[in-house]
């Protein structure tokens, strides 16, 4: 007589970090951009099993995605929190800057890389960007308006356009930071910036 056996399938606790994974990808797509890591590079530099790479991102352009929005909030967000953390407006500014040429001194913004490679011909990038950037621009334009408050900055002041010119500086001191490799006199234009319109 036949006996029917019952097989029950525990599911599989997942056997790997996205936060190891990501951290040991960004400094590779950091160095050689997202054209220059193959999917082979990536999940041997990730220890990544290729299964559950593509179970988890379906394709190396999820993979970015998802590596993006992992890389603003670890690495920028933290950053632009500063700006509402200090009373002191100009030195809150000029503090955001400082920490922002250390993060990417050397190793370039991976947001800004992958923007000037990708974001052309994908629309979730640009659209990562976009977010960002406009976050950062409003974090500025509080900053700007709690200073005039406090008599910081002058009534006169175009809030707005100040705002956009801080957000505009924090991505072409990433470009800059690239192409120059570092050393960059990003701080001293903040300052003077500020020294001008003190």
């Amino acid at each position: 007589m036949k006996q029917n056996y019952i097989i029950e399938f525990m599911p599989r606790k997942i056997a790997y970090s996205l936060a190891d994974v990501f951290e040991h990808a960004m400094p590779l797509i950091l160095e050689k951009g997202f054209r220059g890591c193959s999917m082979e590079t990536l999940i041997n530099k990730t220890d990544f099993n290729r299964r559950a790479f593509y179970i988890e991102f379906q394709n190396k352009v999820g993979f970015t995605h998802a590596l993006l929005h992992y890389y603003i909030d670890k690495e920028l967000t933290p950053l632009q929190d500063m700006l509402t953390a200090n009373t002191q407006i100009p030195q809150a500014i000029i503090a955001y800057f400082e920490a922002y040429q250390e993060k990417i001194n050397h190793k370039g913004c991976l947001l800004v890389k992958l923007v000037l490679e990708l974001a052309h011909d994908d629309p979730i990038i640009q659209d990562i960007a976009r977010r960002y950037y406009d976050n950062l621009q409003l974090a500025f334009i509080a900053c700007l308006e709690r200073a005039i408050a406090h008599h910081e900055l002058p009534n006169d002041i175009n809030v707005e356009a100040f705002a956009l010119k801080l957000s505009c500086f924090a991505q072409g001191f990433a470009v800059s930071n690239s192409i120059q490799q570092g050393d960059s006199d990003a701080i001293t234009v903040i300052k003077n910036l500020f020294a001008k319109n003190a």
